[in-house]
């Protein structure tokens, strides 16, 4: 009688291990499948950033290409404002000269 109290209880004792081996594998690959949705959802997350990124990047270089073009064109105005004003300085110049170099030659 002792003998099949005993076999029945280990019996009992190995199912609910199997049954609590099985719910732990279960909760594994849930837990797993779990970790692998949030994973999936980063990467998504991270390629949206890194599109967002790249599009700002893109609209910076065009931002910057404009800026150095409008330098130059600024740059260059200026070179060409400072051009005139040596050219007409050196007219004023030239011209002064020649009024002082018409008195001489006429005495």
């Amino acid at each position: 009688r002792e003998r099949e109290v005993f076999e029945f209880e280990k019996e009992k004792l190995i199912t609910e291990r199997q049954a609590l081996k099985d719910i732990n594998r279960k909760a594994r690959e849930n837990h797993n499948e779990q970790l692998h949705l949030e994973k999936e959802k980063g990467w998504r997350k991270l390629q949206e950033e890194e599109k967002r990124f790249l599009t700002l990047e893109r609209k910076l270089k065009v931002c910057i290409s404009e800026l150095d073009r409008l330098r130059m064109y600024v740059n260059n105005k200026t070179l060409t404002e400072k051009k005139i004003k040596m050219m007409d300085t050196m007219k004023v110049k030239h011209t002064q000269r020649e009024k002082k170099k018409k008195p001489k030659a006429g005495q």
